[in-house]
């Protein structure tokens, strides 16, 4: 028998042993088999590792489940080798991560897209406005100022499912800046430049705004605001007129407005309310420069504390608390100057993420969740214009066809502004648990290929969400589904 040259009868034998287990090659030099079929993937004395190959040494499988971060893993038990990792743990590639996006070292949520797209104008310019979302897939933009400086008492209110603005009552009062929401079925707004200290609320069954008798007692200008509760925190601001103030309070219909522990005094800040219960006072003006400052109050504690500062101090910004979990930061002024950047807030990792900016730059703009989940960045001025009717939605967006389905129909879905290249799970509710119903992938483009789904067995009001593995962005689909 022959052999040859460079290739000794022990390498032979070698190679036929791996032959033999299902590894084949003519080099028994390491990570060069192909594995075989399990369970005899490779011979004795070598692995299958994640590049299919065999590599000589001990199988290191049952690291990736003893709770320590070993060999190549990038976290406790994955990465390298093991399974990919979740959300803010530690990566050193895209693959590491389960949403296959490692920036800054730490898997993250995908993005770019989804990307912020337009949506139909608003009918009035809005410098300012106080946006209100209501659960029954309505957005109310209320006030503002325009390209004149005037303050409006004009309101009008965006349907989610139409697409479409159309005018409502306007209230008694004009004003910008105030601050707003729908508390005990009503909608309030409280202060805001022009009349700092009125506040109004309507009432859906008499359709009507009033002025409550009350006055609010103290003064509301450039704040920031959140809902929690069944409450309106509001906080910050101004207060007199030309003073930034540290003063933070609560209002419940029931029993009136109540002052709450102080903040860092600055105005022109953003308010959200987190996926911890918590409310954040995020960025801001204290007087003399615009700050990065970021806090959040407990109402369990009663009392602030400091959270992860903004990338940037920014003043004039948006805030909302996204469908994911995160608190979308949207626009504002960075040194005087408007800007289009947009950064998530993640409350339990306390980690910043930037994601698809806007497509141009904003400041004392509005940001609202809708019903749908998406968040709406409505009206502010840019550099040229000093009151805007623009309007961008952040999120996928789902066609349904037909859109009014008849019972035991057909479906089919199609979408848009998916993470690119991710797998698209549809859930029967409002939220992305259970068990997906039908299953699609998004093309690099980020859109989904038409996906067809069960049909509904009965007539009837339904609601559908999509998910994709990558962004995590659940968008919430209301479907009426015919007899």
């Amino acid at each position: 028998m022959s052999l040859r040259s460079g290739i000794t009868l022990a390498a032979l034998v070698v190679a036929l042993a791996l032959a033999g287990a299902g590894c084949f090659s003519g080099n028994p030099a390491d990570d060069v088999y192909a594995c075989g079929t399990p369970p005899d993937e490779c011979p004795s004395g070598y692995y299958c590792a994640g590049n299919g190959r065999c590599r000589q040494g001990a199988s290191p499988s049952d690291s990736c489940a003893n709770a320590t971060q070993d060999g190549d893993e990038t976290a406790t038990d994955c990465g390298g080798h093991c399974p990919p990792c979740d959300v803010g743990q530690g990566c050193v590639a895209d693959g590491d991560c389960q949403t296959a996006s490692c920036p800054d070292a730490r898997c993250a949520l995908a993005t770019g897209p989804p990307f912020w797209r337009p949506r139909p104008v608003m009918i009035f310019e809005r410098r300012k406005p106080t946006v209100i979302a209501t659960p029954d897939g309505r957005l109310f933009a209320i006030g503002g100022g325009d390209r004149m400086n005037a303050l409006s008492n004009s309101v009008e209110v965006y349907d989610v499912q139409a697409g479409k603005w159309s005018g409502f009552a306007p209230t008694v009062l004009a004003r910008s800046a105030g601050a707003g929401a729908l508390l005990d079925g009503r909608l309030y707004v409280a202060g805001g430049f022009g009349n700092e200290k009125q506040l109004e609320a309507y009432d859906f069954t008499q359709a009507a705004w009033a002025v409550k008798q009350n006055d609010i007692g103290f003064q509301i200008d450039d704040a920031g605001f959140a809902a929690a509760g069944g409450a309106l925190f509001v906080f910050g601001g101004l207060d007199p007129p030309t003073a930034v103030t540290a003063n933070a309070y609560s209002l419940q219909p029931a029993t009136g407005w109540q002052s709450l522990a102080k903040l860092q005094p600055r105005r022109a800040l953003a308010g959200a309310v987190g996926a911890d219960d918590r409310i954040y006072a995020v960025g801001g003006h204290d007087g003399a420069r615009a700050v990065d400052t970021v806090q959040a109050y407990s109402r369990v504690t009663a009392q602030w504390s400091d959270a992860t500062p903004l990338p940037a101090a920014t003043e004039g910004l948006a805030a909302a608390a996204g469908s994911d979990g995160r608190i979308y930061v949207v626009g504002g002024a960075v040194a005087g100057a408007p800007v289009a950047s947009v950064w998530a807030y993640t409350p339990a990792s306390g980690r910043w993420n930037a994601v698809a900016p806007l497509q141009a730059p904003r400041t004392g703009l509005a940001a609202a969740v809708a019903s749908d989940g998406i968040v709406y960045a409505i009206g502010g001025a840019s550099a040229g214009v000093t009151a805007l009717r623009d309007v961008e939605a952040y999120g996928p967006a789902v066609t349904l066809a037909p859109a009014a389905p008849t019972a035991g129909g057909e479906i089919v879905a199609t979408g848009i502004n998916f993470a690119a290249g991710a797998e698209v799970r549809v859930y029967a509710g409002g939220a992305a648990t259970g068990t997906p119903i039908a299953t699609g992938k998004s093309d690099a483009a980020g859109a989904l290929a038409p996906l067809t789904l069960p049909p509904f067995g009965a007539a009837g009001s339904y609601t559908l969400t999509f998910v994709d593995g990558r962004s995590r962005y659940p968008v919430a689909v209301a479907v009426t589904v015919a007899p």
